[in-house]
């Protein structure tokens, strides 16, 4: 059995409209975000990012990757 890992990978998928937004964060809190969900609707897919950003100990997010919408 290996020992537990002291530091993690870890992996968020946030709820935005039309799927999911995926945020990773490093050990060292280097960060990538996959998708950005929708502008608009009050900002709700953007306060969704930022709330799960905050909780990952992040001030900001490092790296972006977003697809067009058609």
């Amino acid at each position: 059995m290996l020992p537990a890992a002291e530091k993690t990978l870890d992996i968020y998928f946030i709820d935005v409209e039309g799927g999911q937004a995926t945020l990773l964060v490093t050990p060292d809190k280097q960060s990538m975000l996959i998708d950005t969900g929708w502008p608009g609707f009050g900002d709700r897919d953007a306060d969704r990012i930022v709330k799960v950003a905050k909780k990952a100990g992040l001030k900001k997010i490092g790296r972006a990757s977003c697809r067009e919408r058609v």
